[in-house]
This record gives structure tokens, C-alpha cells and sequence, in this order.
């Protein structure tokens, strides 16, 4: 008797117990299965250049030259300090590390002394870029398993309208936290 996923009975055990759970003979083990190695395949390699790629944009010092065409937009906008503007761009590789990316570059550009985010912004500024980080495009992984599933046009313009998002919502909290006592 065969199940709906039409594998031979061994294949239909091993994806029902990959888990540690009976999946009751559907095809979502092997259907997970095969999507955690296309994030592998796909994500994996863009992960590692833009890694690579970032890597040796600081090392050489080129990184600290795009805060400055980034500078109407993060100062004049968004009301941060200019090196924000860097770790957002770090942080598209790893999203969950964009504040601590903050803080080591701070301490690249502001000293030993700028351990702390409150000695170079504002409480205002933190939780704007708080916001921004939580709203902005996940990572390039992300990007790249959405390119894969729905192709890099739809992709992109996942990515434009994430982008833009989370810069409109930074740009009016911004300015509207001095009106709920953040300064």
C-alpha cells in the first residue's frame, strides 16, 4: 500500500523519524528535507562572499569610505550617527548581529571609550535603529532562498520595498520621539 508521498516503505520510514516525530505518512520530512539543503546550497555560498567581500572592504579601509554617500541618508534622515549607516550594511550578511557590529565599529572610529551605545547616541537614536534593524531586509540567506523560490525579480523587489519601509518608519519615529519623552 502506498502513502501519498509514493516512496518506497524504507525512504517513508527515514523521513517520518528524520525528526524525532511520526509525520503520519506525509510528505512534509522529506519536503523540509530537501528545502534545508537548498538553503545550504544557496545560501551558504552568497553568506561566505558577502562575508568575504565585507571582510576585506574593512581590512583595507574602504569600508569607512561609504559612510559618507550614505551620510545625507542616515544622518540627514534617520538622525543617526554616520558609522549606523555601516552596520546596517553588515548587518544585511547577519541581521542578529547588526547592534553589536555598531558597537565594534564605533570603537574602530570612536575609541576604546564608545562601549556603550548611549556615549555616541541618543536613547532616541537607539530605539530608531532598533526599529529600523527589526523592519529592514533579513540577510542575504534570506535573500537568496527568496530569489530561489520566487525568483530574484520578486526578490528584489521584496528587498526595495523592505528597505524603504523600515527607512520611512526610522525617518517619522525619528521625528516624532521627542513628543514621547525619548531625546
Amino acid at each position: 500500500m502506498r502513502t501519498s508521498c509514493h516512496k518506497p516503505r524504507r525512504q517513508r520510514r527515514r523521513a517520518r523519524f528524520r525528526f524525532g516525530r511520526e509525520l503520519g505518512g506525509s510528505c512534509h520530512g522529506v519536503i523540509n528535507d530537501v528545502r534545508e539543503k537548498t538553503d545550504l546550497v544557496v545560501a551558504l555560498p552568497i553568506t561566505l562572499m558577502g562575508s568575504f567581500l565585507m571582510g576585506a572592504l574593512f581590512e583595507t579601509g574602504y569600508l569607512w569610505t561609504l559612510s559618507a554617500p550614505l551620510s545625507p541618508l542616515i544622518v540627514g534622515l534617520l538622525g543617526f550617527p554616520a558609522v549606523t549607516g555601516l552596520s546596517l550594511i553588515l548587518g544585511i550578511l547577519r541581521k542578529e548581529l547588526a547592534l553589536e557590529l555598531l558597537v565594534a565599529l564605533a570603537i574602530a572610529q570612536y575609541g576604546t571609550g564608545a562601549t556603550d551605545l548611549l556615549t555616541f547616541m541618543t536613547p532616541a537614536q537607539v530605539f530608531t535603529y532598533a526599529l529600523v534593524v527589526t523592519v529592514y531586509f533579513p540577510c542575504t540567506a534570506t535573500a537568496s532562498v527568496l530569489g530561489k523560490e520566487l525568483g530574484w525579480l520578486n526578490a528584489l523587489l521584496i528587498m526595495a520595498f523592505t528597505i524603504s519601509l523600515a527607512i520611512l518608519i526610522g525617518a517619522v519615529t525619528f521625528r516624532l520621539t521627542p513628543f514621547i519623552g525619548l531625546t
